[in-house]
């Protein structure tokens, strides 16, 4: 799992590097994005840098020594953006109780001020509008020094910090959206003061129109910041699982029962902490007294209640629903499963879909682009376009003359000037409004934001925006067989003897040499030895091949303990008419002094949903395959149970990942076991797995998928994690990314179509054809509705995915 706190790794050239994560504000499209991963990769020593628009979050990667973080925070802070270092007691939990309270309400407050603010200057624009209907007067209002004033003051007070923001961004290069609303603004406002000061001219005065600018885009930022809040309650709800305090108690097998409340960040590790029934479990931990059913369907997104006693494992922000127990801490801090799992939810939401990169090139060049338009239809109604077309300028003076009501005519004809500089002054305002950088830096993070969320909600834990578009490309889906499609729990079913030594004394080897090792098959031999009640003998000069067997000297005799293949190798020679025992169970060999002894035989069993999920997987046009290091005989029987027609085993450990590249290459079964192929086409392969075995075949496949309780190489390699015990997550999994990609290309779709659309119709397209434009004010709310538009579709993902508390 990628970690969002710094961290010290070495690269291929043996250079020390470190990555810091930097809170980044006053972003507010693509281009302020693309405006700050380029000030962070310019600085001297800065190996990467990734930014999310959502969660305002930057992480960075450099070399140790060559920059200092505080210095990254301090320029990008110069140049407009103001930016802080994470401290240490904040790296995984970006937003603790307290501050998260402090913030939500200074946006409470904010957001009132802005709508508030927008109310009254769209009321009094809108006032200004109504007079121009025919012997419609309004006192004081209907005077235009009273418009002049209200424009003054609504650029000097509320559209002060856009037009300074705008003005600084182009001042360092980094032109965003902020320019372009305020070359429009102070564009229109300083026409319409020279109008007003210079009435010989005859131009026209239109101060309502940047009033009204100004209050849209006021209403549209208030709206989209919200749908963002809404779109990050995910991550939020995570973060406010964790208990504030934890109650400390001293020896829990004593009769004193007293406790002491701690913060939960003082609990240690191996400490004592009570849990009453209705309380949230504060840190990870293993049940020493009591027993409870435990709500963990906010972490695993499993609504069954789970029964726990003495050595159950239990996760921080879990619900303690019945009884009282006593936990000691295993896990504290950013160590926790909750921690990881907030941790994978902030890397998800800051690492890219590679169709985002279209993207970000077109938003890093977006706002010069749309000025160097509005400065081309300038020119062009001003020197051109009234000489060619000039029944525009008729148009809008007929309407003068038979007394057309301009409140109407206003938002949708022509723009109401017979002036050709001032026709041609708001076609470039109307150009310059209109575009909408902001459409296109929030279609990807806000889709990724909600489904990632979404995810965590139900137990499933998606990496980032790559592995969204990975699935989308999947066709065929590799399982592994023990703890994957079974249960992982399997069962000793018999001790066969195949030489003069007794079913006990056999088990009694086999549990000897398999005490220091945790592979399942170890762990069954273990609690079949214990169930009958074998101690174990002594041993010592333990080996282990992972995956194959292990050996060991055992009262001075030595002991292997494997595969028949593997012992083959380790020269040991069995008698195959005795030692192939043909059961479709798992066997083990026990081999004393090069004499096999025995065999072990035991049994898994399927998961139940196993068979549904192979059945819905191949239902979406899935090639499913199994994967397994065993028998072919104990391969087939699960394939054919399963409905399973391609089947891979006795493969090694080493040998899974070159499979799965053999795989994406297309290779058939005949060729991959000859290792032949020629010309091959490319598969996109996934791997679902769980041991430190499928950790390089995790890896290798294009996308890897890991389940609950696996190892912790496995979790770190996986792109997605199962959190649930359900093997129908998979599924879940694939639709939720599916739904979610989806999401991200509508999005993209919507944001680059509109901008197509409508900058051509505002710069005066179909002017001359149907006399229809678009004004300024209007130009501004098309532009709030279209970032507002594309996160509200991605909200929509959550009326697909319901989840419990929707």
């Amino acid at each position: 799992m990628v970690q969002l706190s710094p961290k010290t790794e070495e690269t291929p050239s043996q250079l020390k590097t470190e990555t810091v994560v930097l809170d980044v504000h006053e972003m507010k499209c693509a281009g302020c994005v693309k405006a700050v991963e380029r000030q962070l990769s310019q600085q001297s020593g800065v190996i990467s840098a990734c930014v999310n628009l959502i969660t305002e979050v930057a992480v960075v990667e450099y070399e140790l020594g060559e920059v200092q973080p505080q210095a990254l925070a301090d320029k990008l802070t110069r140049v407009g953006f103001p930016a802080n270092l994470r401290n240490s007691s904040n790296q995984i939990l970006s937003l603790t109780h307290s501050n998260a309270a402090k913030r939500k309400e200074q946006q409470k407050l904010q957001y009132q001020w802005k709508l508030t603010t927008a109310a009254i200057l769209l009321g009094f624009s809108g006032l200004g509008h109504l007079q121009h209907l025919e012997n419609f007067t309004i006192p004081v209002i209907s005077n235009i020094w009273f418009h002049g004033g209200l424009a003054t003051v609504a650029l000097s007070i509320p559209g002060r910090e856009i037009i300074i923001d705008g003005w600084r961004g182009l001042r360092h290069g980094m032109a965003n959206m902020n320019t372009l609303v305020g070359l429009g603004t102070v564009s229109a406002y300083v026409a319409s003061l020279i109008a007003l000061l210079f009435p010989h001219l005859g131009w026209e005065c239109f101060f309502d129109e940047p009033v009204m600018l100004l209050g849209f885009i006021l209403l549209g930022r208030t709206l989209e910041g919200q749908a963002r809040n809404r779109a990050s309650d995910a991550l939020e709800a995570l973060i406010a699982l964790q208990p504030s305090v934890a109650r400390l108690i001293g020896d829990p097998f004593t009769e004193d029962t007293s406790s002491i409340e701690i913060p939960v960040e003082q609990v240690q590790m191996g400490e004592w902490i009570r849990v009453l029934p209705g309380e949230k479990i504060p840190v990870d931990g293993e049940v020493v007294t009591g027993e409870t059913l435990i709500n963990e369907s906010l972490v695993t997104g499993e609504s069954v209640l789970v029964p726990k006693q003495a050595k159950d494992r239990v996760i921080a922000g879990t619900l303690n629903q019945s009884g009282a127990i006593t936990i000691k801490t295993t896990h504290v801090g950013n160590d926790t499963t909750l921690a990881q799992i907030i941790t994978s939810v902030e890397d998800a939401q800051t690492r890219k879909a590679p169709i985002q990169k279209f993207a970000d090139t077109v938003a890093g060049y977006f706002a010069y682009g749309v000025m160097v338009l509005a400065l081309l239809t300038l020119v062009f109604w001003l020197v051109v376009g009234t000489k060619i077309y000039p029944q525009v300028l008729e148009m809008t003076s007929h309407s003068h003359s038979i007394g057309v009501k301009k409140a109407e005519v206003a938002l949708f004809s022509s723009p109401l000037s017979s002036s050709p500089i001032l026709l041609s002054v708001k076609l470039a305002i109307a150009v310059l409004v209109v575009a909408c950088p902001c459409a296109l830096g929030l279609a990807t993070p806000t889709a990724i934001l909600v489904g990632t969320g979404i995810g965590a909600e139900r137990g499933l834990l998606i990496k980032g925006g790559d592995v969204l578009e990975k699935v989308h490309k999947l066709d065929t889906i590799v399982f592994d067989k023990t703890g994957t499609l079974t249960l992982g729990c399997p069962k000793v079913t018999d001790c066969i003897p195949l030489a003069p030594i007794s079913p006990q004394r056999l088990l009694q080897l086999a549990a000897t040499i398999e005490s220091g090792t945790n592979h399942p098959l170890a762990i069954a031999i273990l609690e079949e030895a214990q169930r009958q009640k074998l101690s174990f003998l002594k041993a010592e000069h333990f080996q282990t091949q992972a995956g194959l067997g292990v050996s060991a000297i055992v009262e001075g005799k030595s002991v292997f303990l494997g595969h028949k293949d593997w012992l083959k190798e380790q020269g040991i020679t069995l008698n195959e008419e005795r030692a192939l025992i043909k059961e479709d169970k798992t066997l083990v060999y026990v081999v004393l002094e090069k004499e096999v002894q025995g065999v072990i035989v035991l049994e898994d069993t399927l998961r139940p949903d196993a068979k549904e999920t192979i059945t819905r997987l191949q239902e979406k046009g899935l090639e499913v395959i199994l994967l397994t290091g065993d028998r072919q005989i104990v391969a087939e029987s699960i394939a054919q149970q399963l409905g399973i027609n391609q089947v891979f085993a006795q493969v090694r450990p080493t040998e899974k990942a070159t499979i799965i590249h053999f795989l994406q290459q297309q290779k058939t079964k005949a060729q991959i076991s000859f290792l032949l192929a020629s010309h091959p086409r490319f598969k996109k392969v996934a791997m679902v797995g769980d041991g430190i075995n499928d950790a390089p075949a995790l890896a290798q496949a294009d996308l890897g998928v890991s389940l609950q309780g696996a190892t912790e190489v496995a979790l770190d390699t996986a792109d997605i994690v199962l959190m649930g015990t359900h093997l129908l997550s998979v599924v879940q999994a694939i639709d939720l990314s599916l739904a979610t990609f989806n999401k991200i290309r509508q999005n993209l779709f919507w944001a680059l179509g509109y901008n197509v659309l409508a900058i051509p119709i505002a710069a005066g397209i179909l002017l001359p054809t149907l006399g229809v434009s678009v004004n300024p004010a209007l130009a501004g709310s098309l532009m709030a509705c279209s970032s507002i538009t594309v996160v509200t579709n991605s909200l929509l993902l959550r009326r697909q995915f319901p989840t419990q508390s929707d």
